[in-house]
């Protein structure tokens, strides 16, 4: 019932699923992507707001604790992005914690962009990462920060 369910949503919100390319590490793909307000590459990140997304994924592995990694490059530099929430398992809005292989889950992914951000366009490379530092999932998207 639940798959069903879970099945049926993603349907529903395939029609605002958003473009993404899979990381160059050959690490999983999520199953699904919605980046608020971006359906195709690049995505506008306006200062002042939080990017939200939905990232949808299957578990390749157990897992009892999830981060995310959040890699930017911009200007011919890469840089660590730290999010303000490392805890990717409070963050799940569907399924929990501890995963088992298998399991699919979807992560509220929140991305606070900075009024002091300069307006620049940026690949940023998004992962998330079990206890021992194994990629569950990676996906990368083009975006440009903008004024409101």
């Amino acid at each position: 019932m639940l798959r069903t369910t879970l099945l049926v949503a993603l349907c529903v919100a395939s029609a605002f699923a958003t473009d993404f390319r899979a990381c160059s590490d050959g690490s999983p793909s999520p199953d699904f992507l919605e980046v608020s307000g971006c359906e195709t590459l690049p995505c506008d990140f306006v200062h002042g707001t939080d990017l939200d997304s939905k990232v949808t994924f299957t578990a390749s592995a157990d897992a009892s604790t999830l981060r995310p990694l959040v890699m930017v490059t911009t200007l011919g530099l890469t840089i660590d992005y730290p999010l303000p929430d490392q805890d990717v398992c409070a963050n799940l809005i569907s399924g929990g914690c501890p995963l088992a292989a298998g399991d699919q889950v979807i992560y509220n992914l929140i991305m606070p962009i900075l009024q002091e951000y300069p307006l620049v366009s940026m690949s940023i490379e998004f992962s998330v990462l079990d206890e021992a530092d194994n990629t569950l999932t990676c996906f990368e998207v083009d975006g440009k920060v903008v004024n409101p």
